[in-house]
């Protein structure tokens, strides 16, 4: 609220300093702009994935149940046959009567590969009734439900003599009056293509270059832009009052939450059971959810799936 758009910028640097952007049609490489964003829709569109083993020629072909436990069979027998010492032993072949040397198990770090295309829907066909409910859950509705509820608190709590803890609701409820006036821009041309010639884009993300975990976004240049290379808030002055308003908020509340520990009565039980409901409250509207509002309200479809190499070459050979 002081610093402004300057904040954001900083934080921004800090807090993505670790992840790189891989421009594969073009070759550039620069920091991901909103890595908050991309972990959350990331996480949303790889839950309940499961794995794809590929083989070491980068087929990308998913084994069957039956060739996944011969090839563990097949890797247990071999280990047996390695001494502790991990030199290779030699064993008599029956048919063709010569000597085989079996190495020792070679070390190999896997690398994983996420597949995520992003791209509008242009099929009209979004569910109605989640939308709706997006529009409640999101909307100022519930917010201004919840002040009432929580004004509620307030006066039972008064009523029963648990000042710090009516103080420290209200701190709450100043805080959730000031939201109503934050209003963070979006910039001009906010999810859409700056380059008419170059419709689609492929980006490959990782938090750094020997990294083994790697997202490869596939897709229209309007989404993947805004989501890893521009940021998607407008540059704004930021709101004096505002800040001060918030500042007031907190104040009253470590006010509150000192009176409550010197009283060392009823009140301070009164407040550990309001934390522990704001605690479990917080944690229904989850982080699944916002990134799936953020889906719904834009019309983006995402079709997501997940590779497992034996190294870097075999997912480099699947490239090509």
């Amino acid at each position: 609220m002081e610093e402004g758009s300057e904040f954001l910028e900083r934080a921004a640097a800090k807090g993505n300093r670790n992840t790189e952007v891989w421009d594969v049609n073009w070759g550039s490489t620069f920091p991901c702009a909103n890595g908050a964003a991309s972990t959350l829709i990331t996480a949303l569109a790889l839950k309940g994935k499961r794995l794809i083993p590929a083989s070491a020629a980068g087929e990308g072909r998913k084994k069957t149940e039956k060739e996944r436990k011969e090839f563990q069979k097949v890797q247990r027998k071999r280990r047996r046959e390695v001494n502790e010492n991990g030199a290779s032993l030699q064993r008599k072949d029956a048919d063709a009567e010569r000597v085989i040397a079996i190495p020792p198990p070679a070390f190999r770090r896997f690398q994983e590969l996420h597949i995520l295309h992003f791209e509008f829907d242009k099929t009209e066909t979004n569910d109605s009734y989640r939308k709706a409910f997006n529009e409640i859950v999101f909307g100022a509705t519930i917010d201004i439900i919840s002040i009432m509820l929580l004004f509620l608190v307030v006066i039972v709590t008064g009523l029963f003599g648990l000042y710090g803890t009516a103080a420290a609701v209200l701190a709450g409820i100043m805080s959730k009056t000031g939201c109503f006036f934050l209003n963070l821009p979006r910039p001009v041309g906010f999810m859409e293509n700056n380059m008419k010639h170059a419709k689609t884009v492929t980006r490959l993300v990782g938090i750094h270059r020997n990294c083994s975990k790697w997202y490869l976004y596939v897709g229209d240049r309007g989404i993947l832009g805004w989501l890893l290379n521009r940021p998607m808030v407008e540059p704004w002055e930021g709101s004096p009052w505002l800040a001060c308003w918030f500042h007031s908020a907190h104040q009253l509340q470590l006010l509150a939450m000192t009176f409550v520990a010197v009283q060392k009565g009823w009140d301070g039980v009164a407040l550990t059971a309001i934390m522990l409901v704001a605690w479990a409250f917080e944690r229904l509207p989850s982080q699944d959810r916002m990134a799936r509002h953020w889906i719904d309200k834009f019309g983006v479809v995402i079709d997501a799936k997940s590779f497992e190499f034996t190294g870097r070459f075999a997912m480099i050979v699947s490239h090509r």
